[in-house]
């Protein structure tokens, strides 16, 4: 006989917030009559209900959201939940040859960026207004030895220094790198909350009571253009 649980249906549903997993999570949620909760960016289970934490006010709060239907639906940003283990591959590959039709030609690739860097990277450097374009060049030594890519802040993107394909936080994209480095950035929480999954929060700036201390695992009070090459040359030290 089938259990209890399974003769009611799950508690909870969990979908991806893009697109495609926004679209099917409100149609399910339409024809099961349930309570669905958007862009969340954590879960809790509360006396046995679910818990949806969702920013709120552009980022000034995080509102805890929860659903009085017996089916409780969540769609979870992407990144703010560390990736699994990877699983044991079970498919067989096939190769099939086929012939184009010569109805379409492809006379250039171009990619302005790449939209996966970021989430895929162990480490991300983050950059707020206290970098400037014209100084950004004295993270290359840094992005390399770390192998990481550059994020940044929404008033980096506003000023058009950086894609929105770079932007972390609320308006932007959730990362969950091994260690994220923050330099030159205020601290916000509508940023911060974007690297809420990271590992290790490296903070590097000038103002002491700058917001991004209280996010901060550890943190060093002085200027990028200073502190940069002392701790590369540490790293290659350390690495080598």
């Amino acid at each position: 006989m089938p259990s209890r649980r399974a003769a009611r249906g799950p508690a909870p549903i969990l979908a991806g917030s893009t697109a495609y997993g926004r679209e099917v999570a409100s149609r399910v949620a339409a024809t099961l009559g349930a309570g669905l909760t958007g862009d969340a960016t954590d879960v809790e289970v509360v006396d046995g209900r679910l818990v949806a934490w969702k920013p709120a006010f552009g980022g000034q709060l995080v509102a805890a959201v929860t659903a009085t239907s017996p089916v409780q639906m969540v769609t979870m940003r992407s990144g703010v939940v560390p990736p699994s283990l990877s699983r044991r591959q079970v498919a067989a590959l096939s190769t099939l040859t086929v012939q184009p039709r010569s109805r379409l030609w492809v006379h250039r690739r171009q990619q302005e960026d790449a939209l996966e860097s970021l989430s895929q990277a162990d480490a991300v450097i983050g950059v707020g207004q206290g970098v400037t374009p014209e100084d950004l060049h004295e993270l290359d030594e840094l992005c390399d030895v770390l192998a990481a890519p550059i994020g940044c802040t929404r008033k980096v993107t506003d000023s058009g220094w950086m894609p929105h394909a770079r932007q972390i936080g609320v308006t932007g994209r959730a990362i969950s790198p091994g260690l994220y480095v923050a330099i030159g950035t205020s601290g916000k929480f509508n940023h911060m909350v974007g690297v809420r999954a990271a590992g290790t929060v490296l903070a590097i700036n000038p103002d002491r009571e700058a917001l991004v201390w209280q996010y901060a695992d550890a943190g060093v009070v002085a200027p990028f253009q200073e502190c940069v090459p002392l701790l590369v040359k540490e790293l290659r030290e350390a690495l080598s």
